[in-house]
């Protein structure tokens, strides 16, 4: 699926998928609004809507083990496990900022590209040697 992804023209069309908010727990009981969420196709930003200090983001659709895949660029806040869940614990108020690691996916690209070209060569090579047989 990555490969597809880094290897596909610019005029394909993709179903955009939506980003399910995550679920935001507190350490008052007061009410507060949903955090800002800002997402491009290489980082996650969160902003803080409310003056409270916000305990943890918990992201109900992504499991914990998925954190390998996150960065945190603004190092305010810490990745942790929640009943599964990836939960995102802020150290402050201030915007959190993750980032998409994208190193396996340069890897994959890169084995697929030596890969196509190892069969292309390996092609060429039996299709001259078959006209220097005939």
């Amino acid at each position: 699926m990555w490969t597809k992804l880094a290897s596909s023209v610019p005029y394909e069309s993709h179903e955009i998928l939506p980003v399910m908010p995550p679920k935001i727990v507190v350490e008052s009981e007061k009410s507060i609004s949903s955090p800002k969420l800002e997402v491009t196709p290489k980082n996650i930003i969160i902003t803080n809507t409310d003056v409270l200090k916000i305990d943890s983001y918990v992201f109900q659709q992504i499991p914990a083990t998925d954190y390998k895949y996150f960065e945190i660029i603004s190092k305010n806040a810490v990745l942790s496990d929640k009943n599964g869940q990836l939960m995102l614990k802020p150290l402050d108020n201030k915007p959190i900022e993750m980032q998409f690691r994208t190193e396996r996916i340069w890897k994959a690209f890169i084995i697929t590209i030596i890969s196509w070209g190892t069969v292309i060569i390996f092609m060429l090579t039996k299709l001259i040697k078959k006209r220097k047989l005939s």
